[in-house]
C-alpha cells in the first residue's frame, strides 16, 4: 500500500490552487441586477479565498493545526449553505439570505438594548423596522415566538441531511465532509475527546499532524467545490467558458486528490 500524503506535498497543491485562484477571488462578475445568487457566491467564495490562505500559513506550524480545523469547518458550512441553494433553488434562496441581513440586524439591536450599549436613532430603527416587517413571514418562528437564527431557518446539519438525502454528494464526499465538520465541531467547542488531546506533549504531536492533514486536505476539497461551482455560474450567465485556465489547475489538483494517498481515516497521521 502506498504512503499518505506528506504535508509538504498538500502545501505544494493548496499554493498551486490560491496562485491560480487569486484573479477568480478578485473579480467582480459585471451582471444584470435581477442576478442575486452570483453575489452571494462571490461573496462567499472571497470570504473563503482569505480563508483558505488561513489554512495554509497555519500549515507551516503544526502546533495550531485545530485552528485550520477550525477554518474548515467554516469552509465546510459554506459549501453546504451554497449546495442547499442550488437544490432549493438558487435565485429565490439568495434572495432569501441576502434579506437575512436585516433580521440579523434587528436581533443585533434588540441585544445591544438588553445590554444598554448605543443602538442606532430612532428614525435609522423605524426604517429597519419597515423592512423587518415585511421579511417577517419568511422569517418568524410561531413555535418559539421569535425571528430564526440561521438564514434558511435550519441549521447547518439539517441542510446536510437534506443534501444528502438528495445525493447532492457522492458517498465519498459524504464521509470526508462528515468527518471534517465532526471533528471541526469537537474542537470549535467544549468537547473531551479533544481536550484529551492535549494531555501530553506525546499525544499533542500525534494529534495535531492527523489534524493538520484532515484540515487541509479537506480545506481544498470544500476550496474546490467552492470555486467550481463559482466559475459554472459565470459560465452560466455568461454563455462563454472563462476561467478556463483556472478550471485546468483545478481539475489538475482535483485529480492529484483522488488518489488514495489522500484517503483520510481517524489515524490519518
Amino acid at each position: 500500500m502506498s504512503e499518505k500524503i506528506t504535508i509538504v506535498e498538500i502545501k505544494e497543491l493548496m499554493e498551486k490552487l490560491l496562485n491560480a485562484t487569486k484573479p477568480l477571488a478578485e473579480a467582480h462578475p459585471k451582471v444584470d441586477k435581477k442576478y442575486h445568487y452570483v453575489r452571494v457566491i462571490e461573496g462567499f467564495y472571497r470570504r473563503n479565498y482569505f480563508t483558505f490562505l488561513a489554512i495554509r500559513y497555519l500549515a507551516d506550524a503544526p502546533a495550531l493545526a485545530d485552528s485550520a480545523g477550525v477554518l474548515t469547518r467554516k469552509m465546510t458550512e459554506d459549501v453546504i449553505s451554497i449546495e442547499y441553494m442550488l437544490l432549493k433553488g438558487k435565485e429565490d434562496m439568495a434572495k432569501r439570505f441576502q434579506n437575512f441581513f436585516y433580521i440579523q440586524a434587528y436581533q443585533e439591536i434588540e441585544h445591544r438594548k438588553r445590554l444598554e450599549y448605543e443602538i442606532p436613532s430612532k428614525a435609522e430603527i423605524t426604517k429597519l423596522m419597515k423592512r423587518v416587517e415585511k421579511l417577517k413571514p419568511l422569517f418568524w418562528h410561531e413555535k418559539s415566538g421569535e425571528f430564526m437564527h440561521s438564514w434558511s431557518g435550519m441549521s447547518a446539519e439539517q441542510m446536510w441531511v437534506e443534501l444528502a438525502k438528495k445525493k447532492v454528494f457522492g458517498k465519498h464526499d459524504v464521509h470526508s465532509v462528515l468527518l471534517g465538520y465532526t471533528y471541526g465541531s469537537w474542537k470549535n467547542h467544549p468537547n473531551p475527546a479533544d481536550v484529551l488531546t492535549y494531555m501530553t506533549n506525546d499525544l499533542r504531536s500525534t494529534f495535531s499532524a492527523s489534524a493538520l492533514k484532515q484540515a487541509t486536505i479537506l480545506g481544498m476539497m470544500d476550496y474546490i467545490r467552492l470555486t467550481t461551482r463559482y466559475i459554472d455560474e459565470i459560465r452560466q450567465i455568461k454563455q462563454k467558458n472563462v476561467y478556463e485556465d483556472i478550471n485546468k489547475v483545478v481539475k489538475e489538483v482535483f485529480g492529484y486528490m483522488d488518489d488514495e494517498r489522500f484517503a483520510l481515516d481517524k489515524k490519518t497521521n
